[in-house]
C-alpha cells in the first residue's frame, strides 16, 4: 500500500503475481510512480483512490477482475498500458 498525502514512492521493476487481493494499492493523496513492473494473476493489478499516480511501462495482464481500478479527483497519467 502506498499511502500518505504527497508521498512519491517509486515502485519499479518488480514481479507482482498470484496475489488473492490487490497487487499495488495507491491511497489518498499519494503520487506514486509505478514503472516497468510485471503485474499478473492478481484480483486487481493496481487500485488507486483519490490519488495522482503515474503509471507507465508496466505489463498488466490476466488479473481476475481488473488490470487498473480506481477513482481520482485529479488526473491520472497512464502510458504504455498492456492488458
Amino acid at each position: 500500500m502506498c499511502g500518505g498525502t504527497d508521498g512519491k514512492p517509486l515502485i519499479m521493476k518488480n514481479k507482482i503475481e498470484n496475489i488473492e487481493g490487490i497487487g499495488i494499492r495507491v491511497g489518498l493523496g499519494n503520487k506514486a510512480q509505478i514503472a516497468q513492473n510485471e503485474i499478473r494473476n492478481n484480483f486487481f493489478g493496481i487500485e488507486f483512490i483519490s490519488s495522482d499516480p503515474y503509471i507507465f511501462g508496466n505489463i498488466i495482464e490476466k488479473n481476475k477482475l481488473s488490470g487498473i481500478f480506481g477513482s481520482s479527483l485529479n488526473n491520472i497519467r497512464l502510458i504504455s498500458y498492456t492488458n
